[in-house]
């Protein structure tokens, strides 16, 4: 996916996109967060990663405190489905 589109995507599902420097964009939705990176060579984002708001990566132990996805699409709906699952609780 092209940045500019990524970027309104994100607009959409989480009212504003913010710059985190170093190429990398991202969101808050439903209280995850959901960023990514941009290659700027292709013009094409990549490494979508998806966390819980609050949890932190731990790089001295490699642990990685959310997961990737493939596409935009695939991270929200994720979110989603363990939103809908946590109200059905």
């Amino acid at each position: 996916m092209k940045l500019t589109n990524a970027l309104v995507k994100l607009d959409k599902i989480g009212g504003s996109h913010r710059d985190m420097g170093n190429g990398m964009y991202g969101t808050t939705y439903k209280g995850y967060e959901i960023s990514f990176i941009c290659n700027t060579s292709m013009d094409a984002i990549d490494c979508i990663y998806l966390r819980k708001l609050g949890h932190e990566d731990e790089p001295i132990t490699d642990y990685l405190a959310g997961s990737f996805r493939d596409t935009l699409t695939a991270a929200v709906a994720t979110i989603d489905r363990i939103s809908s699952q946590a109200t059905q609780v």
